[in-house]
């Protein structure tokens, strides 16, 4: 893969890496209470929220010991939102969350792990940031522009 990236992408040309896990590590790990939590039923109901900040339609993947890979999807053509709430560590105003460890039952987190969304969440997360250092709060709509 990075010698693709290398090949494609001029940042890349001089890449290396720098380590790996010696161990398979699970799949979850641990996860935060925010002020809202991402369920089953809003993935595949493809629930929009009034501050849903990333687009998602990979379908809910788990692993079952018995029947081995097991995918619930979104409805066909369709999306839900992961709201900015779910970035939001209850009972912290100043602290924030983004990749695997947002606030999501353990179902929602079988669609909301995989590293796009993730990348998608550290970038909003990050926006939020940068706005609270400059307003003094989170902004009503999360956008690149909100900052500037």
């Amino acid at each position: 893969m990075l010698a693709c990236l290398a090949e494609e992408i001029p940042a890349f040309r001089d890449g290396v890496i720098a380590g790996s896990s010696l161990k398979v590590l699970d799949r979850e790990g641990g996860r935060v209470s925010g002020d809202y939590t991402l369920t089953r039923d809003d993935i595949l109901s493809a629930r929009k929220f009034p501050d849903g900040v990333v687009k998602n339609a990979w379908p809910i993947e788990l692993w079952d010991r018995t029947k081995g890979t097991v995918y619930a999807y979104v409805p066909r053509g369709d999306y839900y939102e992961i709201p900015f709430r779910c970035l939001m560590v209850k009972g912290y105003g100043n602290l924030l969350t983004a990749g695997r460890c947002i606030s999501v039952t353990r179902d929602a987190l079988g669609s909301t792990r995989v590293m796009g969304t993730c990348m998608a969440l550290g970038e909003q997360a990050g926006l939020a940031a940068a706005y609270r250092v400059l307003k003094g709060n989170y902004p009503e709509q999360l956008t690149a522009s909100a900052i500037e």
